[in-house]
């Protein structure tokens, strides 16, 4: 379909016609260097063998912080780590209608991935100066901040609890310190939980049991999905 950019294209394979729609689209196959940035634990995990594969045929691989890290860590030793952060774009191009208009950007920065002190002064500094929106922080919740974190609820935007795998050590494995959060957080204040599988039907359980709105972040499963309805 000429009017939305699809591209169907036919294999021996899946992954044959997949690459066939890709370079029909103009997309050129890396000679020599890739850069490599996957999001969370899973995701990294997940393609461990094909960033091995990619080392054995040769390419030259550069990586975010916390990727490089990960893969270095796994036995990945040709990777190259950035030096420093890329180029920040601090706008959104927004095409409607054959108009172009240029709205201010949005910032999502996972801080349990990079160094949390230099980066919350950095985005805290560039929204003080151009922020043309409300902007705010989440505090992560732990095995033993629960009586602590109240104190500066009021300025955080919300409480993020990571009940599943994640790059830090803020996963919360023990439904009793889950419970300690829901006791202790300000009740006015948003509760955002990383919960898959199971754990994303017991965390429900608590929201009810403590009478309080929860976000469930990240739900991409059909099970997940009939749990949260």
């Amino acid at each position: 379909m000429a009017s939305t950019g699809e591209v169907a294209c036919f294999g021996e394979n899946r992954y044959e016609a997949y690459l066939k729609a890709q370079i029909s689209t103009g997309f050129k196959i890396p000679k020599k260097n890739i850069l490599i940035s996957i999001g969370s634990f899973k995701y990294k995990n997940e393609l461990l063998p094909t960033i091995k594969a990619l080392v054995n045929l040769g390419y030259t691989l550069y990586a975010s912080m916390g990727t490089a890290d990960f893969y270095s860590e796994h036995g990945v030793q040709a990777l190259r780590r950035l030096q420093g952060p890329p180029p920040v774009k601090t706008h959104v191009d927004c095409i409607s209608s054959h108009r172009a208009v240029r709205l201010p950007a949005f910032f999502l920065l996972d801080l349990t991935k990079s160094d949390r002190q230099t980066m919350t002064l950095f985005i805290l500094q560039l929204a003080r100066q151009s922020a043309r929106c409300d902007y705010g922080i989440y505090v992560g919740a732990s095995k033993d901040n629960s009586q602590t974190l109240p104190k500066i609820g009021q300025k955080a935007a919300a409480l993020k609890m990571y009940l599943n795998e994640t790059f830090t050590t803020l996963k919360m494995d023990d439904i009793t310190d889950w419970m300690k959060h829901f006791e202790y957080w300000p009740k006015n204040m948003p509760i955002c939980a990383h919960a898959e599988g199971t754990h994303t039907a017991a965390v429900i359980l608590l929201a009810e049991l403590y009478k309080r709105p929860v976000h469930i972040c990240h739900v991409a499963r059909k099970a997940e999905v009939y749990k949260d309805i």
